[in-house]
């Protein structure tokens, strides 16, 4: 019995301890951080492109212009999607099963059609609000903890590491910085994980036919 809770509570240090070196994580960080300059080119790009379509409608010219901002939301979609498996490490199902000997005509119609493309484009629209809330989160709890973990560094170089109420200006108090760096970098990673978890969720109800 005795060896059983020991086994589990190894087993759970573990699990807190992993997300340093798990190349999974950093995938993640990644994806969160290259999520506010893509949502920012999605935003501009979208808005920018069907504005223009919709206003010229009427005299006919903006109707192809539609047609290639649509086209532009599914080939985005099939991007975003790249990066949902390649990154986040999700399943997520294709955007449409292409038919047997489809002609040109078939796949425009089941591009037009298909669910997928109209998500895609609610996905890609997102993309910048909840982009800037994942860059925010992910450059301040990384800075801030790299700034404990670093802290003896500036005290040996005669500075001091001012947190307003206390400052650490000696190289013990700089040490328990580190420690304490240490403690939210790892709090830190699991958070930007979770957050990462919240992107796959969105990925899969959102990018593929059907959501898995």
């Amino acid at each position: 019995m005795s060896q059983n809770i020991e086994y589990q509570d190894s087993d759970w240090v573990r699990t807190i301890f992993r997300v340093a070196w798990e190349p999974g994580t950093y995938l993640n960080l990644l994806y969160l951080l290259i999520s506010l300059p893509l949502g920012i080119f999605y935003f501009v790009f979208l808005t920018t492109g069907f504005a223009l379509g919709l206003g010229l409608a009427i005299i006919w010219i903006g109707l192809p212009i539609l047609l290639l901002m649509i086209l532009a939301v599914y080939g985005l979609t099939g991007f975003e999607r790249l990066l949902a498996i390649h990154l986040l490490a999700q399943e997520v199902v294709p955007l449409r099963e292409p038919l047997p000997q489809e002609s040109a005509w078939q796949w425009l119609r089941g591009v037009l059609t298909t669910p997928a493309t109209w998500k895609g484009l609610f996905f890609l629209l997102l993309k910048l609000p909840v982009g800037i809330v994942s860059f925010t989160m992910t450059v301040i709890l990384l800075s801030l903890s790299l700034a404990f973990v670093l802290a003896p560094v500036l005290v040996l170089m005669g500075g001091v590491v001012d947190f307003g109420p206390w400052v650490a200006d000696t190289l013990p108090e700089a040490l328990l910085c580190t420690i304490l760096g240490f403690i939210l970098l790892l709090v830190s990673l699991h958070v930007l994980n979770a957050l990462a978890w919240l992107w796959g969720f969105m990925a899969r109800a959102l990018l593929g036919r059907s959501f898995t």
